[in-house]
């Protein structure tokens, strides 16, 4: 028996469901500015590359989660600053990160 399943159901969800999910609030100190913008353009990133693979034109694979540098950055400025800002913007990562695995071939 065959099951056939539409990838882009799953990353269109996705998809939604991070821009759905709690924007990311500007940084609260310009010291964390870099990386709100950081997320953005992966944020961007992701989108685009979902835009593309919905629509059946070709994506670059592998579509690649967070770096660890950001993810370190994060990490570094909320030991630093404990600012609740801080927790939103690794959830929000989070989120990236899911969608990223989804579009995996």
């Amino acid at each position: 028996e065959w099951t056939l399943v539409d990838p882009t159901v799953a990353t269109r969800r996705a998809a939604i469901q991070l821009l759905l999910g709690a924007a990311l609030e500007p940084a609260p100190v310009k010291e964390l500015e870099p990386l709100q913008a950081a997320l953005a353009a992966e944020e961007r990133r992701l989108l685009a590359a979902v835009d593309r693979f919905n629509k059946g034109q070709p994506v670059e694979w592998p579509v690649r989660p967070l770096t660890a540098d950001l993810r370190d950055r994060i990490a570094e400025a909320h030991a630093r600053w404990r600012h609740p800002w801080l927790q939103a913007a690794s959830g929000y990562a989070e989120r990236l990160d899911r969608l990223s695995t989804l579009l995996k071939p």
